[in-house]
């Protein structure tokens, strides 16, 4: 009850109305895509980056790893279904006879079937690797043509962004848009 027309005491003023909360939305990297390649003891020659000249023949692979961002593109001699080729990095540790050890650079390429949903609209492709000796040390005198038997296992998964509404109030933006379901290479 207002004491009069004009009155503004805390009594006769309106309580504001709760403004509702309008929905929110965010994006999400929804895997509309996924391909994986595990060639199993598969042999592979290596083309090592130039060793120094200070390493004494023959050497020895001592470990081989993925490192750096994997390049992926249509696969061309896929025949039956779509494939995308997989280029990985590698980082080998060879030693010397002397016991010099060094880390060379190399690359292989692995082509990765992709199981494609009719309506696939991949914006982009994510890939991991993991990549290990299938056998004991490799030894060779050549580092242009190294035969070494590897463990690869390859996962490709194709994104695109999906809208997600949600009622609460908004989060601010994230730097890493994440991926559902979450990807992993066992």
């Amino acid at each position: 009850m207002k004491h009069f027309d004009h009155c503004q005491c805390a009594q006769c003023r309106k309580s504001p109305l709760p403004v509702p909360q309008a929905p929110c939305g965010f994006l999400m990297q929804q895997i509309v895509s996924q391909g994986e390649a595990h060639p199993s003891c598969q042999s592979y020659c290596l083309s090592l980056s130039p060793l120094p000249r200070i390493l004494v023949p023959p050497y020895t692979v001592r470990n081989v790893s993925v490192c750096g961002d994997i390049a992926l593109s249509e696969d061309q001699n896929a025949c039956c279904r779509p494939a995308l080729s997989a280029t990985l990095p590698l980082s080998v540790t060879l030693c010397d006879q002397s016991g010099n050890t060094h880390t060379a650079q190399a690359f292989i390429t692995v082509s990765v079937p992709m199981q494609t949903p009719y309506n696939c609209n991949c914006t982009r492709y994510v890939a991991e690797a993991a990549v290990r000796l299938c056998r004991g040390p490799v030894c060779f005198t050549d580092p242009m043509q190294v035969d070494i038997c590897l463990d690869v296992c390859v996962k490709v998964y194709g994104v695109k962004p999906q809208v997600v509404y949600t009622h609460t109030a908004c989060a601010s933006a994230c730097p890493q848009l994440p991926l559902y379901p979450p990807p992993g290479c066992r």
